[in-house]
């Protein structure tokens, strides 16, 4: 891959990217999430899953049950994002912003990193062929993408806080 040693990018573009991919990772989640749900609810008469079974026998309504799941793993996602995503986010600015500019592409992302997407990529697989129930898979799938989506919004906010820092220096 010669264009990946060749190609470069200052640190607000590459803090941009990175939120961009966790924007779009957890949007793709969140969707599969939202579409296990609707499969879950929509087979519930013939295989309730265990935590629509449960909130079903709070609420006696199976589209209500699905929703509280639905609010329950964003807001999971939300705190996660928020609280624990947030240190990651705070580490990967930091390093970008010790990495002289223009920063090659090639050391936007270092192996340690790329090891844990493979990671998390391999666990999504497994999670996706067990025999977890749907409803499980679509609360963490939920969660997960909720959580990805929040980080994305920390990297954006920190890029625009830079961006408008950088201009004021050059004032």
């Amino acid at each position: 891959m010669e264009w990946t040693k060749t190609m470069r990018v200052g640190p607000i573009r590459a803090i941009v990217i990175s939120g961009a991919i966790w924007l779009v990772i957890g949007g793709m989640l969140t969707y599969k999430g939202l579409v296990l749900l609707a499969r879950s609810v929509a087979t519930f008469a013939h295989n309730p899953g265990p935590l629509m079974k449960g909130l079903y026998q709070l609420f006696q309504n199976v589209e209500r049950s699905g929703m509280i799941l639905v609010f329950t793993a964003i807001l999971l996602g939300q705190l996660k994002g928020t609280f624990i995503l947030a240190k990651s986010v705070k580490r990967f600015i930091k390093r970008i912003l010790l990495i002289p500019s223009p920063i090659p592409l090639k050391a936007l992302f270092p192996w340690n990193y790329l090891a844990l997407v493979g990671g998390m990529m391999a666990l999504g697989i497994a999670l996706r062929i067990s025999s977890i129930p749907t409803d499980i898979k679509a609360f963490i799938d939920l969660a997960v993408g909720s959580a990805l989506i929040s980080g994305a919004f920390l990297y954006f906010r920190q890029a625009s806080m830079l961006k408008m820092e950088f201009s004021k220096r050059k004032k």
